[in-house]
Order: C-alpha cells, then structure tokens, then sequence
C-alpha cells in the first residue's frame, strides 16, 4: 500500500514539474535515467534503474551544482522489492571543449566529468540505508542534455556500517525546462 502511494506521490511531483515551472530560466530542470550496479549490502545484487527528477537552481552551466529526487528500482524481477528514494547534489568539475572525441559526435558536445553525492533511503521501515559518492570522468554535455558512462561510486552502507563500490553503466539526463 505505501509503495503504490509514494509511487503516486512521485508520479504527480514528477508530472507538476514537468508542467509548472514556466518562470524558471530556460534549461534549468529536467529528468535523468541511469542504470546502476552495487556491491553493497544496502542494495540487492542486480542492475538498478534510477529515475529522477534534476533541478539546476542557476541554470544549467557546467559547473553549476544540480540538485536530484528520485527512485531507484532494482531490475532483479522481483515485483515485491521496494523502491528506495534517493536525493542528492552533484556537479561538473571542469569543461573540455576540444575533446578526444568531439570529431565522433554530430552535434557540438563538452566532456565535463562530474562528481555526486546521493543518500538513499527505504520509505517502508529501514530509513537510510546507504550515502553513494560517484565519479563520472565520461560525461558529454550537449546543451539540453548529459550522456555519461562508466562512472564508479564509494558506497557507505548505513545498516551495516560498511563500504561497498558501484558502477554507473549510462546515464541520460535531458533538461525539459
């Protein structure tokens, strides 16, 4: 029953933000994919796939802090696993214009590797469970969207006081506002 009323709940912040904020500075906000991997105790042994929400309260430049709510759900098949709520704050370190790969792409694009700080928690009885500290140095920026790969996370597991390491296989952020 709570699952199904924070994933209402999450429906509709994500449908608001979608929608609402039409006196925010242009690309400012939007969504991210992500597939993830953990060897942690504070995750289950299976890819996971994060969606969240992403703001920019500055606008969307580079080295601009990017503010993060969402859910991550475990890929495992297992329609009875809760999905856990992240929050967190990122941002890019630098920016390479002429990059190594820039003849590769069609559309001008901007290598920024990023970092990211994200605390996960389970709404149904464990509260947080684990704070993930991610390095993305493959991380193409394209104006209205992010394409990063290959990124790798220090996982703190709250519940049983250990690290564990994470793997980010892709991540898609496209900004809608």
């Amino acid at each position: 029953m709570r699952c199904r009323l924070l994933s209402i709940i999450l429906f509709l912040v994500l449908l608001i933000g979608i929608i609402a904020p039409a006196w925010a500075n242009p690309w400012s906000g939007g969504y991210r994919i992500a597939l993830d991997g953990y060897d942690s105790h504070a995750f289950t042994r299976s890819e996971h796939l994060h969606l969240s929400m992403i703001y920019e309260p500055f606008g969307a430049v580079a080295t601009h802090p990017q503010l993060q709510l969402g859910v991550t759900v475990s890929t495992d098949g297992d329609l009875w696993s809760v999905p856990l709520v992240t929050m967190g704050v990122g941002t890019g370190l630098f920016v390479f214009q002429e990059h190594p790969f820039s003849r590769m792409f069609r559309r001008d694009s901007a290598l920024i590797p990023k970092i990211e700080a994200t605390l996960t928690y389970n709404p149904i009885g464990s509260g947080l469970v684990a704070g993930t500290f991610l390095l993305q140095p493959i991380s193409f920026h394209y104006g209205d969207k992010y394409i990063g790969i290959a990124g790798i996370a220090a996982v703190r597991d709250f519940t049983t006081d250990t690290w564990g390491w994470g793997v980010r296989l892709f991540e898609i952020s496209h900004y809608l506002w």
